[in-house]
């Protein structure tokens, strides 16, 4: 569930920033939101996965770091702690 939640949020944040893009005309923001979609993607269609959750983790941590410096990182924050939160509880249903 916090897999999904994390990729809503994550989606949200991310289709904003798209709009913000293309109104700015900004073509080098729009390289830096591939990372969160993917990790939407994986969000959306494999919640269960562990290597998967772990790329989103990944990518969502990429993504908070490089669009700190602008402050929009910190929007990326919540969905970051759900993915790890995901994360987390697969690797003990595993175990």
């Amino acid at each position: 569930m916090s897999a999904k939640l994390g990729a809503l949020w994550a989606l949200a944040v991310t289709a904003g920033l798209f709009v913000y893009v293309v109104a700015t005309g900004i073509t080098v923001g729009a390289v830096i939101l591939v990372l969160p979609t993917s990790a939407v993607a994986i969000g959306l269609f494999a919640p269960r996965s562990i290597p998967s959750l772990v790329v989103a983790d990944v990518f969502l941590a990429w993504t908070t770091v490089l669009l700190l410096l602008g402050g929009e990182g910190l929007l990326y924050l919540p969905s970051f702690v759900a993915f790890l939160v995901a994360t987390a509880r697969a690797t003990r249903a595993v175990q």
